[in-house]
């Protein structure tokens, strides 16, 4: 019986080994990628790593940007990782081809004590070789860009001509359907808004309501209807960090959220209806300064179209009713440099005809889309060559053809509204991080972006087509009729009102140029009660720009080729959302409020 129970033993023993080393064996055939060596890295998983080394990885394996697993390790603060990176003979010194940056750089930057120390004791040497730090690569980072491409002209120029004002006036509406209302001008003439108000003792503010949970969608109007969406966490994690500062954090919060779309009386701010769109744990993090309600609605005579990234697309009729949804995949937005730190979507749907039109510049597969906007049918879709970017495109005609201008690292872009066609390109030098909104006006395409040091002005024909190009010397050509290599925004969206075109960057400095010929006009800073800080985009009505910083201040300057800074408004809350004008009404909506001032 005894040898029996040993056999038995002896026979499941052999058994369990034998299913081990089987499994040893299959682990052992397992092929390792430079990507799965940069994960470890990231997360210090030195286990992993080193069986990823043992497999042939190359410890010194480069990303695009020739970054290796060591930089990663050492950012994070992992000094067991770094320590086997360097005992595999990691090259201690390798810089990275954007930032120019060192391991030993990282880890100084993350305050990463023992690993510098240990960096050092093996001949590391610090220093980034860009005009900015690491920490400018966040979507909050905010370079200042006060030199001057040039001198300022010594012209005498002149009001805006009646043949722009008359321009200006036709794109004003009442309605203000999109990101910065018709055709992203910002621009709501004839209407006459307030230019002072006081909180304080309520002069000038027509209501004021809470909103639930976190967002940074703008509102947008059709009739007496304003739109918004919102995403409240079940953490109540609707904290975010403004004011000019660098961090490429992600936000940990793994909590279930409501996404809700809501529907406002614009005369009252009574909440006619408020819809959720789906409750779910959101699938790519957001940023410090971020939200996971950051497009703006879309909205024509009869639906309005809500886009929640990688939640999906969803359509309204004006009463609430839910006409179609679509799941577009896994839009992923965040860092260039590191595609673990996420950051959130935000460009913004628009609405041509029958169509609603995204662009979804993502990590992986980014492409330009239209949905038919009765049933969420795709119309057509185009791949985009391109890496994360926060831009909305805008449609825009070229004599009876309608073409979509769109922002992008590597390439600003034209495309046919209706078929999705590419019509022209420009493989410009831009930005590594391009987020304000294409616009056109007086025949030109307005590109811009600020990411350091790369930060472009273009002004680009509406008759562009095929492949455009600049020689590295000029500034203009048959195609681009002038451009500036430095002066962009990083955050705002410029804006063009009757024969002038405007700058504000993060910090508020204020430059004007002549829009016809890109000479610079002037260039002031914006004077608040306390520090600004922008993210927001300018607007306009009758004569008046509108800026509204970080903290609520709301800056009010006068129009044309004289700077003169009329008012500075309280709204009391943060706003990182641009406002829309109706009907002679200022919406500004906050962090956790919407303002109307009349």
């Amino acid at each position: 019986m005894k040898q029996r129970t040993r056999l038995g033993f002896l026979i499941a023993l052999v058994t369990f080994l034998f299913y081990v080393n089987a499994s040893l064996g299959q682990d052992d055939t397992t092929e390792y990628t430079p990507s799965d060596l940069w994960q470890a890295a990231r997360s210090g998983n030195v286990e992993l790593a080193t069986m990823i080394l043992d497999r042939g990885v190359s410890v010194d394996a480069k990303t695009n940007y020739q970054a290796t697993a060591l930089s990663f390790a050492a950012e994070r603060g992992h000094l067991q990782m770094v320590k086997l990176l360097i005992e595999r003979g990691a090259e201690v010194n390798n810089r990275d081809t954007f930032y120019n940056a060192t391991p030993l750089s990282w880890a100084q930057m993350g305050s990463h004590g023992e690993v510098v120390d240990y960096l050092k004791e093996r001949g590391a040497e610090a220093g980034f070789g860009r005009t900015q730090t690491a920490n400018s690569s966040a979507p909050a980072a905010s370079p200042d860009n006060t030199e001057s491409n040039e001198e300022v002209a010594a012209e005498v120029f002149l009001p805006s001509s009646p043949e722009s004002r008359l321009a200006d006036r036709q794109v004003s509406s009442e309605n203000w359907p999109q990101f910065r209302g018709t055709a992203a001008r910002g621009i709501a003439d004839g209407q006459d808004p307030p230019i002072q108000w006081d909180v304080a003792t309520g002069d000038g503010v027509a209501w004021k309501i809470d909103i639930p949970g976190l967002g940074h969608s703008c509102p947008s109007i059709w009739g007496d209807r304003i739109f918004l969406t919102t995403a409240i966490s079940s953490a109540n994690n609707d904290s975010i960090k403004i004011g000019n500062y660098g961090s490429v954090n992600s936000v940990d919060d793994d909590s279930e959220h409501e996404f809700l779309v809501i529907a406002i009386d614009k005369h009252n701010g009574e909440i006619i209806w408020q819809q959720t769109a789906l409750t779910t744990v959101p699938r790519v993090k957001r940023h410090l300064k971020s939200t996971h309600a950051n497009p703006t609605v879309a909205c024509d005579a009869t639906s309005l179209v809500a886009f929640f990234g990688t939640e999906g697309l969803f359509c309204y009729s004006h009463d609430g009713e839910l006409k179609w949804k679509q799941d577009l995949g896994f839009l992923d937005s965040g860092w260039f440099y590191d595609r673990e730190y996420q950051w959130g979507f935000a460009a913004s749907p628009v609405i041509f005809e029958n169509l609603v039109i995204i662009q979804c510049d993502i990590q992986e597969d980014s492409f330009i889309a239209a949905y038919h906007l009765e049933t969420g049918e795709p119309a057509w879709r185009t791949d985009r060559n391109e890496i994360p970017g926060w831009s909305s495109p805008t449609v825009y005609f070229d004599g009876d053809r309608p073409l979509i201008a769109t922002n992008g690292t590597r390439g600003i872009r034209g495309y046919d509204a209706r078929t999705g066609e590419e019509v022209w390109s420009f493989a410009a030098d831009n930005s590594e991080i391009v987020t304000p909104t294409p616009f056109v006006s007086q025949g030109k395409i307005f590109v811009t972006a600020g990411y350091s040091p790369i930060m472009p002005i273009y002004a680009i024909a509406v008759g562009a087509r095929g492949e455009i190009s600049l020689d590295e010397n000029e500034l203009s050509s048959e195609q681009v009729v002038w451009s500036h290599r430095r002066g962009g925004p990083y955050m705002p969206s410029p804006i063009a009102y009757g024969d002038y075109f405007y700058v504000c960057n993060n910090t508020g400095v204020l430059t004007c140029y002549h829009l016809p010929t890109g000479t610079e006009v002037y260039k002031e800073r914006l004077k608040g009660e306390s520090s600004l800080s922008f993210v927001a985009s300018p607007v306009a009505a009758d004569g008046h720009l509108y800026f509204v910083s970080e903290n609520g201040q709301v800056i009010v300057v006068k129009s044309g080729p004289e700077f003169e800074q009329l008012a500075v408004n309280q709204t009391d809350m943060n706003v990182l959302s641009t406002p829309a004008i109706s009907g002679g009404t200022i919406i500004i909506r906050g962090q956790k409020s919407l303002m109307a001032f009349d």
